[in-house]
């Protein structure tokens, strides 16, 4: 008890010597306290503003698809909502969702080199599973598209040979085949459909 007593003199005692250190780190810690607070507030709102502008994208871009994307003006539109949410949130969820569908709504205005550049760096990054294996169709679809059926291809091999894919690997190897009979080379088509006929 005595040296609890002591101890406690002693804390009082520093305390009225060192107050205004005291008040200082107090200070120190409200301010920092205040910041960490506004920046999570602002990621916050950000992430808000991000997710609604890629909804409004979307409803934008699905309009288009249910008119068989025969008006490029909706195309358009959407791509600039897209555009416009990967520029504000291009690492959060929200904007690599933009990148892909930038990507898309590019491939469907024929405008297939540029999708390519999109949809390349984006399977280049970090993404969860779903958006990796969905960015790489539609890479390929891309690549076919800007007349490099070769590495569509690979693309599409790597999907359909992936153990961990979310993808069928059967619809890997229709889509394949499609691209070589797009691309005139029948044979090859063939041999992929004929896989698929063997294997699924």
């Amino acid at each position: 008890t005595d040296e609890f007593v002591e101890t406690a003199v002693e804390a009082s005692h520093w305390l009225e010597k060192n107050w205004p250190l005291v008040a200082k780190g107090a200070a120190a810690v409200i301010v920092l306290g205040a910041i960490i607070g506004l920046g999570f507030w602002s990621m916050n709102r950000s992430r808000a503003k991000a997710e609604a502008a890629l909804s409004q994208a979307i409803k934008q871009y699905q309009q288009a698809e249910l008119s068989g994307f025969s008006n490029p003006e909706d195309l358009e539109a959407a791509l600039a909502l897209f555009q416009e949410t990967s520029g504000k949130s291009a690492a959060g969820a929200a904007g690599r969702s933009a990148r892909y569908f930038e990507g898309a709504a590019l491939l469907r205005l024929d405008r297939a080199e540029e999708a390519v550049e999109v949809l390349d760096d984006l399977a280049a990054e970090d993404l969860e599973p779903t958006l990796a294996v969905s960015t790489n169709v539609l890479l390929a679809e891309a690549l076919a598209s800007a007349g490099n059926p070769e590495r569509a291809a690979s693309v599409l091999e790597a999907v359909a040979s992936a153990t961990d894919s979310l993808y069928p690997p059967d619809q890997a190897l229709l889509l394949l085949g499609r691209i070589y009979r797009e691309q005139g080379d029948m044979a090859r088509a063939r041999d992929t459909w004929q896989r698929v006929a063997e294997q699924y």
